[in-house]
């Protein structure tokens, strides 16, 4: 449970001053209900198919709580899970968690830490007319094979569905 206690403290009757207090507890630390666990995947994920650009779906992601980022697969099994149940959902790509926004070709998480997997399409990244800044990933398999379920670069100002993670 996550709530705020209001403390009054006064001194001789002269001095007075508030204070809230916080009080974060395990309860209230836990994913969104809206979110669902994803076979072959750690997290629990939010799959959100309006589209919008990629700086809102950081911030909607964010917007749940602790513990909820944009999701930005780590492994083989979670990229190939994930991109499965886009599929499932017809969505062909959507926003993943990362930006070279600061340095053109250093991969950050939204946080600022460097993405160490990148399994890029064919080609990719490119940054085509050096504006493709924030990482989508690929669901559609009419693309081809050596694009299908990989990483891509595309203009962040684009509109995407996209995929919150729960890492509680």
């Amino acid at each position: 449970m996550r709530g705020a206690w209001r403390i009054v403290l006064a001194a001789c009757g002269r001095l007075g001053f508030e204070l809230e207090l916080t009080i974060d507890t395990p309860a209230a630390r836990r994913c969104d209900d809206s979110f669902t666990q994803v076979a072959n995947a750690p997290l629990r994920y939010g799959f959100k198919p309006s589209p919008v650009k990629w700086i809102e779906a950081v911030t909607t992601c964010r917007e749940f709580g602790p513990g909820h980022s944009l999701a930005l697969p780590t492994s083989d099994d979670e990229r190939l899970a994930l991109s499965a149940e886009a599929r499932a959902t017809v969505v062909e790509r959507w926003w993943s968690g990362g930006t070279d926004r600061a340095t053109e070709g250093t991969w950050l998480d939204p946080d600022g830490a460097p993405i160490t997997y990148q399994p890029w399409a064919l080609g990719e990244p490119n940054d085509t007319g050096g504006q493709e800044d924030c990482l989508d990933l690929l669901a559609d398999p009419v693309e081809g094979t050596a694009r299908t379920d990989r990483f891509d670069d595309r203009s962040c100002d684009a509109t995407l569905p996209f995929i919150c993670a729960c890492s509680l």
